[in-house]
C-alpha cells in the first residue's frame, strides 16, 4: 500500500472519531437533553464547551474532504487502486457524496445554532417567529446535507465495492430508519436527541469502515497481474529526476533508441523491434506519464525533454546511439541533437511533426498553458478514478488506429493495450502533449536560429497515406535544413512503423553506411 492511499485510510478513520465526539456531551455538557433535543444544540453558541464540539466537527469534515482529494487526484492513491472495482458510475458517486457529506459538516459547524430551543424556551420561541440568525436558519439545510451526502456515499460505495457491501447494507438501513424517525420525532418533540445520536453514530462507524477498508486492501491477483503487464517486459530507469519505463532488446552497436510521439507506447514498436535485433541493442523509451512512466513535474519543454534524453543515454551506456522518432517525439530528438551534438550518432525522424511557422504565445496565454499542463494529471486521475478511462481509453486507442494504420491488427497484445490505455495517466500524458504542443514547435524554431544541427546522417520518413496540404514539402524542407534525406511513401499512414516496419528498419541500415 503506498502512502497516500494509507493517508486517505488513514484520514477517514480518524474522521469517525472526531465526528464521535458527541459523547463527550453528558459529560462536558450535562445538562444537556439527550433523549429529546437537537444533537446539534452542544455546539450551539450559548452552551458549554461549544467551540470544541464545533472544532471537533469541523476537523471531521476536513479530513473526509482531505480524504476524497487524495482519492481522486492521487494516482496511486485508493480510488485507482483499493477502491476501482466493477463499477465506476456508483464509485464516483460514491465519492463525490462522501465529499458533499464533508463540506456540508464543516458548514454545519461553521454555521452554529444562536441558542438550544429544545433547552431555552426563550430560543424556541425566537426560532418559531424567525427572529435569530441566518447562521442559526442556515444550520437546518446544512445538517440536512450532511445526513443525504453520508446516505447517499452509503448507497453508492456499497454497491461499487463488494468489500463494503455486507457493512454498508446494515448501516445504510439503519441511517435511513433514523433520518426517517426523525422527522415524526422532531415534530412531536420526543426521542430526536437519541435518533440523532444512532444517526451519526452510524456515520462514524461507516467513516471508520471504510478507512479501514482502504488501509487493509491487497489488490486481487488481476490487478496485481495488469500491473506487471502495465510495467511490461522491460524496467523502469532513473532519468534526470524522472523514471522513464524502457525495454531493451538485442546486442549489438551503435544502438538504437526508439522515441514515441504522442500517446506512443512501448508495444507499438512490436513490428519494428525484430528487424533490428540481429545487429543493435534496441531500446523502447516510454514517454513520462504513459505507461509504467510516473507523469513528469512540471510543464513540458524541449529542454526538459532533451536532457532526460540524455540523462537516459548516460545511464543505458549508450555510445552515439541512432535515435529513430515519431511524431511528436521529433521534436524532442532534433532538440537534442542540438544540444548535444556528440552524444548522438544518427537520426531517422518517422513521419515528424513539422511546424515551420509556429509562432510563441504571449506570456499570459504561456502561463495558462502550465498552469493547464499542471492540472492535467489530476484530470487524468479523475479519468481513472470514475472509470472513464478504462472504459473510453482502449477503444479511441483502436479507432485511433484504424485512422492512422493500414494494418488489420495494430501491435500491443488486450490485455497490454488495456492496461496502458486504460489508465488515466495516458490521458494526462495525451493532453500535456497537446497543450504544450504549440510552444514547443516555436521553441524548436528558435533552437534552430541558436544551436547548429551536428554532423550527423539524417533520413525524413514522410507518410502521405493519411495527410492533405504540404506536408511532403515541409518534410523536404526539414531533411534539407537538416542535411539528410527524405523517403517519401505515397500509401503509408501516420504509424508508420506499423504499415512499414521494413522501411524504417531499412533508414536505420542507410545510416550505418553513411557513417
Amino acid at each position: 500500500m503506498k502512502p497516500t492511499a494509507h493517508a486517505s485510510g488513514v484520514a477517514l478513520m480518524l474522521a469517525g472519531v472526531a465526528y464521535a465526539s458527541w459523547v463527550l456531551g453528558g459529560w462536558l455538557n450535562p445538562r444537556g437533553d439527550i433523549r429529546d433535543g437537537y444533537l446539534s444544540e452542544l455546539s450551539a453558541a450559548t452552551q458549554a464547551h461549544h467551540v470544541f464540539f464545533a472544532a471537533a466537527d469541523i476537523v471531521a469534515g476536513l479530513l473526509v474532504v482531505l480524504a476524497v482529494l487524495i482519492t481522486v487526484l492521487s494516482p496511486s492513491a485508493p480510488g485507482s487502486a483499493a477502491l476501482r472495482r466493477l463499477k465506476p458510475l456508483p464509485l464516483a458517486l460514491g465519492w463525490l457524496f462522501l465529499g458533499m457529506f464533508g463540506a456540508a459538516t464543516v458548514a454545519d459547524a461553521a454555521l452554529p445554532m444562536d441558542c438550544a430551543p429544545y433547552r431555552d424556551t426563550t430560543c424556541a420561541l425566537l426560532e418559531r417567529s424567525n427572529h435569530l440568525s441566518v447562521s442559526h436558519q442556515m444550520h437546518a439545510i446544512t445538517s440536512s446535507l450532511a445526513v443525504i451526502g453520508a446516505i447517499a456515499s452509503m448507497l453508492a460505495l456499497t454497491v461499487a465495492v463488494p468489500r463494503l457491501r455486507p457493512a454498508g447494507i446494515v448501516l445504510a438501513i439503519i441511517e435511513i430508519g433514523a433520518a426517517v424517525t426523525s422527522l415524526p420525532a422532531m415534530f412531536g418533540g420526543q426521542w430526536l436527541g437519541v435518533i440523532q445520536r444512532v444517526q451519526v453514530a452510524t456515520v462514524s462507524v461507516w467513516l471508520v469502515a471504510v478507512g479501514a477498508a482502504i488501509v487493509r486492501y491487497r489488490a486481487p491477483a488481476s490487478q496485481r497481474r495488469a500491473a506487471l503487464i502495465r510495467a511490461g517486459p522491460g524496467r523502469q530507469i532513473a532519468a534526470d529526476r524522472t523514471l522513464v519505463h524502457v525495454v531493451s532488446d538485442g546486442t549489438g552497436s551503435p544502438a538504437v533508441l526508439l522515441e514515441p510521439g504522442l500517446g506512443g507506447a512501448w508495444f507499438d514498436w512490436d513490428l519494428l523491434v525484430p528487424l533490428l535485433t540481429g545487429q543493435h541493442r534496441v531500446i523502447r523509451m516510454d514517454r513520462p506519464g504513459p505507461d509504467a512512466s510516473p507523469h513528469a513535474a512540471g510543464a513540458m519543454t524541449l529542454r526538459r525533454e532533451a536532457d532526460r534524453l540524455a540523462a537516459l543515454i548516460t545511464v543505458l551506456d549508450l555510445a552515439k546511439p541512432i535515435v529513430v522518432a515519431h511524431s511528436l517525439g521529433a521534436l524532442y530528438a532534433e532538440a537534442f541533437a542540438r544540444w548535444y551534438p556528440t552524444r548522438i550518432g544518427g537520426l531517422v525522424l518517422v513521419d515528424p511533426s513539422c511546424e515551420p511557422d509556429a509562432r510563441q504565445r504571449g506570456p499570459v496565454r504561456r502561463r495558462l498553458a502550465a498552469w493547464a499542463q499542471a492540472a492535467a494529471p489530476a484530470l487524468g486521475a479523475v479519468a481513472g478514478v470514475t472509470g472513464l478511462a478504462r472504459v473510453f481509453g482502449p477503444p479511441l486507442r483502436a479507432k485511433a488506429m484504424r485512422v492512422m494504420t493500414r494494418s488489420v491488427t495494430a501491435p500491443g497484445a488486450p490485455e497490454d493495450v488495456g492496461a496502458v490505455y486504460g489508465d488515466g495517466r495516458m490521458a494526462a500524458s495525451v493532453l500535456t502533449g497537446l497543450i504544450a504542443y504549440r510552444d514547443l514547435a516555436a521553441d524548436l524554431l528558435r533552437l534552430r536560429a541558436e544551436q547548429p544541427f551536428p554532423d550527423v546522417p539524417v533520413v525524413v520518413l514522410t507518410a502521405l497515406g493519411d495527410v492533405d496540404g504540404d506536408g511532403a514539402a515541409r518534410h523536404a524542407a526539414l531533411a534539407c535544413q537538416l542535411g539528410g534525406r527524405q523517403v517519401v511513401l505515397p500509401n503509408a499512414r501516420h504509424m508508420l512503423h506499423i504499415d512499414h516496419p521494413d522501411t524504417v528498419a531499412a533508414a536505420v541500415e542507410s545510416l550505418q553506411v553513411v557513417r
